[in-house]
């Protein structure tokens, strides 16, 4: 079962998130193919520089989704959070601007979790009469060193995903 564990209102300064986009569906095979070639390319070796790294959001391995169209396809893209004077290095980008944010914690089996953390993560907005801001990035998937890569090492097929979503 997954469940929605924590959640916080954050605000955060501008940054880019940098790495490789692709046009998918939601729960696309498309999506995993793409990490696995940003693994096998040393993406985020590449992007790991210090000097670049925002001040506010720690440099995670992220998921971000954005530029919906109206047959729920949108842009994929796998990356990092970095300064917004970053160069790019001609991998592709999409700038988050500065404001506030939900940030939750969604534990659960990963076989369900990437399908139900947004939706678990809008409920707990609509409880707290927080609204979205869907016109830029809507849901940003968060691969953190504290506790998604620990939950996984476990082995029980249980993982702990941060998911954010902005907010108007």
């Amino acid at each position: 079962m997954t469940q929605l564990k924590h959640h916080e209102i954050i605000q955060h300064k501008a940054c880019k998130i940098i790495g490789r986009a692709r046009r998918v569906k939601p729960l696309s095979p498309e999506i995993p193919k793409l990490w696995d070639q940003c693994f096998s390319e040393g993406l985020f070796e590449k992007l790991m520089d210090p000097d670049f790294f925002c001040d506010d959001l720690k440099p995670e391995t992220v998921g971000v989704m954005y530029d919906f169209n109206e047959d729920m396809e949108f842009t994929y893209l796998v990356g990092v959070f970095l300064k917004p004077d970053t160069p790019t290095l001609g991998y592709d980008f999409v700038d988050f601007p500065a404001g506030r944010a939900i940030v939750t914690w969604v534990q659960g089996p990963e076989s369900k979790i990437y399908g139900e953390a947004h939706t678990l993560t809008e409920t707990k907005l609509n409880d707290l009469g927080l609204t979205p801001d869907y016109s830029g990035i809507c849901g940003i998937e968060i691969y953190t060193m504290d506790r998604f890569v620990p939950s996984k090492e476990k082995g029980d097929g249980s993982v702990i995903l941060d998911y954010l979503i902005p907010l108007k």
